[in-house]
């Protein structure tokens, strides 16, 4: 389990895939001279996902004994091991990791829209911005300030954009942990009040 150890630095043949495949799981820096051009397939795991699984699998239980960040976890676990929640979206419903929502104003893409959930650390990725709102509310306009003619009107739409003012907040990562009672005995010693804060969610759009 995570704890707040140094990394240890392991011999080529002590890693049980490609040194460049463990690094980019574990969330250490690649080694040098790799094309990362390589690890496209591992960068968006959830298209190659028999593949990015059965690499994970092989390494996740070294991978999370040398994890240094105490109540979190690497992606790729959120990806393949994380408890699994029923989220409703726009074309019906769909498992995934996610953290709990507590509050804050702003919808992600996927409740409103025929988007594929994305998720990063069991957090959504992609939220309505403030043009997807005007345009499906029929209210956008171009650059020359004319209203743009769909066939929308007001009320069409429910999605809303992120209110920098009222952001989106989740529960940290340390606190779905707990939650799910996966937190360790050596992880619940290292952890502070602050890390069981909740998360606020600042990005509008989605990341790279």
């Amino acid at each position: 389990m995570p704890t707040n150890r140094k990394k240890r630095v392991r011999h080529r043949r002590g890693l049980p895939t490609d040194p460049a495949v463990y690094a980019f799981m574990a969330e250490q820096p690649i080694p040098e001279g790799i094309n990362k051009y390589l690890l496209i397939d591992f960068e968006y795991p959830t298209v190659r996902q028999e593949k990015c699984q059965a690499e994970w699998d092989k390494c996740k239980e070294l991978i999370l004994e040398e994890w240094t960040k105490p109540g979190t976890r690497p992606q790729y676990w959120w990806i393949f091991d994380a408890p699994k929640a029923n989220l409703k979206t726009y074309t019906g419903k769909v498992l995934t990791a996610a953290r709990k929502r507590l509050g804050g104003i702003g919808t992600p893409v996927y409740e409103v829209l025929n988007i594929t959930p994305s998720f990063r650390y069991g957090v959504p990725t992609c939220w309505v911005d403030e043009f997807q709102e005007e345009y499906y509310n029929g209210r956008a306009r171009d650059v020359n300030d004319d209203l743009i003619e769909t066939n929308y009107k007001e009320g069409d739409f429910s999605g809303v954009a992120i209110d920098p003012d009222d952001p989106p907040v989740f529960e940290s990562q340390a606190a779905y942990l707990k939650r799910h009672k996966l937190l360790s005995v050596e992880e619940k010693k290292d952890l502070t009040k602050s890390d069981y804060e909740p998360e606020i969610i600042k990005e509008k759009l989605c990341p790279r």
